[in-house]
């Protein structure tokens, strides 16, 4: 399974993301920055070496656009 996942803290304007596959793109005027995924779904074997999914902390400013994606339905099975 793929994620982008966020939490914003108004009082700081801090936005705590993590992705698994899904990036996430924010919007400052006319210029955008990709905060990169993890390239490891969520569920996947354990047993292997891994270190968790990176955090990203992003200041964002008044005016920004964040955009969060999905491979949506097209992508599951069965």
């Amino acid at each position: 399974m793929d994620i982008a996942i966020c939490s914003y803290d108004p009082q700081t304007g801090i936005l705590e993301t993590a992705g698994a596959y899904n990036a996430i793109y924010i919007f400052n005027d006319h210029e955008m920055t990709e905060t990169k995924p993890d390239k490891r779904p969520i569920g996947t074997d354990f047993s292997t070496c891994f270190n968790g999914y990176r955090n990203h902390q992003i200041q964002v400013k008044p005016g920004n656009t964040i955009y969060l994606g999905s491979d949506g339905y097209a992508d599951q099975f069965g």
